[in-house]
Protein backbone atom coordinates (compact mmCIF):
# COMPACT_ATOMS: atom_id res chain seq x y z
CA UNK A 1 0.00 0.00 0.00
CA UNK A 2 1.35 3.18 -0.66
CA UNK A 3 1.23 6.47 1.79
CA UNK A 4 -1.38 7.79 -0.70
CA UNK A 5 -3.77 5.00 -0.39
CA UNK A 6 -2.98 4.96 3.68
CA UNK A 7 -4.15 8.29 4.02
CA UNK A 8 -6.93 8.16 1.62
CA UNK A 9 -8.35 5.15 3.21
CA UNK A 10 -7.63 6.79 7.07
CA UNK A 11 -10.13 9.79 5.17
CA UNK A 12 -12.84 7.65 3.93
CA UNK A 13 -12.96 5.46 7.42
CA UNK A 14 -13.02 9.51 9.19
CA UNK A 15 -15.55 9.98 6.64
CA UNK A 16 -17.53 7.26 7.53
CA UNK A 17 -17.27 7.57 11.16
CA UNK A 18 -18.58 11.24 11.54
CA UNK A 19 -21.65 10.62 9.09
CA UNK A 20 -22.49 7.44 11.19
CA UNK A 21 -21.86 9.63 14.60
CA UNK A 22 -24.01 12.40 12.64
CA UNK A 23 -27.15 10.29 11.58
CA UNK A 24 -27.47 8.95 15.19
CA UNK A 25 -27.60 11.64 16.62
CA UNK A 26 -30.27 12.97 13.53
CA UNK A 27 -32.78 10.09 14.47
CA UNK A 28 -31.55 8.10 11.28
CA UNK A 29 -31.43 4.35 13.23
CA UNK A 30 -34.36 4.78 15.51
CA UNK A 31 -36.04 2.40 14.09
CA UNK A 32 -32.94 0.06 13.11
CA UNK A 33 -32.61 -2.53 15.66
CA UNK A 34 -29.18 -2.70 15.68
CA UNK A 35 -28.12 0.46 14.52
CA UNK A 36 -29.85 2.52 17.41
CA UNK A 37 -27.31 1.53 19.38
CA UNK A 38 -24.10 2.37 17.21
CA UNK A 39 -21.09 2.02 18.12
CA UNK A 40 -22.08 -0.81 20.76
CA UNK A 41 -23.16 -4.05 19.29
CA UNK A 42 -22.98 -3.40 15.53
CA UNK A 43 -19.48 -3.96 14.86
CA UNK A 44 -21.07 -6.84 12.02
CA UNK A 45 -23.18 -4.64 9.95
CA UNK A 46 -20.90 -1.64 10.16
CA UNK A 47 -17.82 -3.61 9.20
CA UNK A 48 -19.71 -5.27 5.98
CA UNK A 49 -20.87 -1.83 5.17
CA UNK A 50 -17.66 -0.39 5.15
CA UNK A 51 -16.17 -3.45 2.89
CA UNK A 52 -18.85 -2.65 0.38
CA UNK A 53 -18.35 1.44 0.30
CA UNK A 54 -14.59 1.08 -0.03
CA UNK A 55 -15.31 -1.67 -2.95
CA UNK A 56 -17.22 0.61 -4.40
CA UNK A 57 -14.77 3.27 -4.24
CA UNK A 58 -11.89 1.61 -5.94
CA UNK A 59 -9.87 0.77 -2.74
CA UNK A 60 -9.45 -2.97 -3.43
CA UNK A 61 -11.57 -6.12 -1.86
CA UNK A 62 -12.23 -6.19 1.46
CA UNK A 63 -13.29 -8.99 3.69
CA UNK A 64 -15.12 -8.65 6.88
CA UNK A 65 -13.18 -10.85 10.16
CA UNK A 66 -15.07 -12.14 13.14
CA UNK A 67 -13.01 -12.78 16.38
CA UNK A 68 -14.45 -13.91 20.01
CA UNK A 69 -11.75 -13.51 22.55
CA UNK A 70 -11.31 -15.64 25.85
CA UNK A 71 -9.67 -14.22 28.72
CA UNK A 72 -6.38 -15.20 28.61
CA UNK A 73 -6.33 -15.45 33.08
CA UNK A 74 -9.67 -17.14 33.23
CA UNK A 75 -10.34 -18.83 29.49
CA UNK A 76 -13.55 -17.05 30.05
CA UNK A 77 -15.71 -16.02 26.94
CA UNK A 78 -15.12 -12.25 26.51
CA UNK A 79 -16.86 -11.29 23.66
CA UNK A 80 -16.83 -11.17 19.59
CA UNK A 81 -15.99 -7.96 17.45
CA UNK A 82 -15.60 -7.76 13.77
CA UNK A 83 -13.77 -5.45 11.38
CA UNK A 84 -12.97 -4.79 7.68
CA UNK A 85 -9.20 -6.12 6.68
CA UNK A 86 -7.35 -6.39 3.59
CA UNK A 87 -4.35 -7.41 4.01
CA UNK A 88 -2.49 -6.38 7.51
CA UNK A 89 -4.84 -2.72 7.22
CA UNK A 90 -7.87 -2.82 9.29
CA UNK A 91 -10.44 -0.24 9.21
CA UNK A 92 -13.28 -0.47 12.61
CA UNK A 93 -15.26 1.95 12.64
CA UNK A 94 -16.78 0.75 16.10
CA UNK A 95 -13.72 0.45 18.26
CA UNK A 96 -14.95 2.73 20.98
CA UNK A 97 -17.20 -0.05 22.13
CA UNK A 98 -13.74 -1.44 24.17
CA UNK A 99 -13.08 2.51 25.29
CA UNK A 100 -11.86 0.85 28.91
CA UNK A 101 -9.28 -0.89 26.89
CA UNK A 102 -8.21 2.59 25.46
CA UNK A 103 -9.55 2.15 22.24
CA UNK A 104 -10.11 5.46 20.08
CA UNK A 105 -13.28 5.71 18.29
CA UNK A 106 -12.27 4.35 14.89
CA UNK A 107 -9.06 2.41 13.76
CA UNK A 108 -7.51 2.90 10.19
CA UNK A 109 -4.30 1.38 9.95
CA UNK A 110 -2.09 -2.00 10.42
CA UNK A 111 -3.38 -4.33 12.53
CA UNK A 112 -1.88 -4.43 15.96
CA UNK A 113 -1.61 -6.18 18.92
CA UNK A 114 -4.88 -5.69 20.43
CA UNK A 115 -6.40 -6.92 16.80
CA UNK A 116 -4.13 -10.12 17.22
CA UNK A 117 -5.55 -10.56 20.77
CA UNK A 118 -8.71 -11.88 18.94
CA UNK A 119 -9.23 -15.54 17.52
CA UNK A 120 -10.15 -14.99 14.51
CA UNK A 121 -13.22 -16.82 12.55
CA UNK A 122 -13.38 -17.65 8.98
CA UNK A 123 -13.85 -14.37 7.07
CA UNK A 124 -15.50 -13.30 3.95
CA UNK A 125 -15.93 -10.84 1.35
CA UNK A 126 -19.23 -9.43 1.94
CA UNK A 127 -22.06 -9.73 -0.80
CA UNK A 128 -23.68 -6.06 -1.62
CA UNK A 129 -25.60 -4.94 1.25
CA UNK A 130 -29.17 -6.45 0.24
CA UNK A 131 -31.34 -4.09 -2.44
CA UNK A 132 -34.23 -3.89 -0.09
CA UNK A 133 -34.76 -3.80 3.59
CA UNK A 134 -33.93 -1.90 6.47
CA UNK A 135 -29.99 -2.57 6.36
CA UNK A 136 -30.03 -1.15 2.73
CA UNK A 137 -32.00 1.80 4.20
CA UNK A 138 -29.23 2.10 6.49
CA UNK A 139 -26.07 1.91 4.02
CA UNK A 140 -27.91 5.01 2.30
CA UNK A 141 -28.36 6.99 5.15
CA UNK A 142 -24.71 6.62 5.81
CA UNK A 143 -23.64 7.30 2.48
CA UNK A 144 -26.34 10.80 2.44
CA UNK A 145 -24.38 11.33 5.71
CA UNK A 146 -21.01 10.92 3.90
CA UNK A 147 -21.35 12.74 1.12
CA UNK A 148 -21.95 15.79 3.62
CA UNK A 149 -18.69 14.94 5.84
Amino acid sequence: MTLNEAGQLREEAHRLRRALDEALAAGEFADHPVLVSFPSGTCGLISEFVCQYLRDRGLGSWEYVPGERHSPSTGEWQGTHGWARQGQVVIDLTADQFDGEGRPPMWAGESDDWYRSWEEGDSWVPEDVEADGMDRAAYEVMLRYARKA
